[in-house]
């Protein structure tokens, strides 16, 4: 951590739910600015949102640092804040409160839709991810295997439980929300002063490299 004494900017990026560090690849360089891509967590047995928060924050080591949040790790970032004291919290594909989530995943918080179906969908994931048998299974499986390891049920049922229960209590002082214009999880509509990225998907970190480089220098540099 000495090293960051010769950078003005530390950033710490959270990725999604399921996703590893790899999203991050497309992040623009800078030779004032340090990324820390931190890896996945996965939740211990039993273990509160509280207490996985906590894991979280100790890898915040700067304080007055940029955090940049990708969908699940957005909420993440959030609630860091109750921990951490942040220069700016930018979030990507993700959302500053419940009000904002779409119809089917409020429905779930009350009729438990994911448990029924998730199994099965994941199960798919799996065996296209080992067994592709097209063209676009073998796109959607090279996709999966870069950026998407952590497929697993307990941990995903669990994450989207946290999702579906989040109570958001502490605003950041300053944020940044980016979002894509066709965001199939979080709707663009339901966002508020959010940066649109033209028909930017929830996976946008990734299939919208040309945007990220254009444009996020300007909010990790001011």
């Amino acid at each position: 951590m000495s090293n960051d004494k010769l950078f003005k900017q530390t950033v710490y990026c959270i990725p999604g739910l399921g996703a590893s560090k790899a999203i991050f690849k497309y992040l623009p360089h800078h030779d004032t600015i340090r990324y820390h891509l931190l890896e996945q967590k996965l939740p211990k047995k039993g273990e509160s949102f509280d207490a996985y928060i906590q894991r979280w924050a100790q890898e915040i080591k700067k304080e007055h640092s940029i955090v940049i949040g990708v969908s699940f790790g957005g909420i993440i970032a959030q609630e860091l804040y109750k921990h951490r004291n942040f220069k700016k919290i930018i979030l990507i594909s993700s959302v500053t409160s419940p009000k904002a989530y779409p119809w089917f995943l409020k429905l779930t918080k009350y009729v438990p839709l994911h448990k029924l179906f998730l199994p099965l969908y994941i199960k798919r994931l799996h065996r296209i991810k080992s067994h592709p048998k097209s063209t676009k299974e073998s796109k959607i499986s090279t996709l999966i295997n870069e950026f998407m390891p952590y497929i697993d049920l307990n941990y995903i049922i669990w994450s989207i439980d946290q999702i579906l229960h989040w109570k958001p209590k502490t605003a950041p002082n300053s944020f940044v929300q980016i979002h894509g214009t066709k965001d199939e999880i979080f709707p663009y509509s339901k966002t508020k002063n959010a940066i649109p990225v033209k028909d930017g998907t929830h996976i946008m970190m990734i299939s919208k490299r040309k945007w990220l480089e254009n444009n996020l220098l300007s909010h990790l540099l001011n």
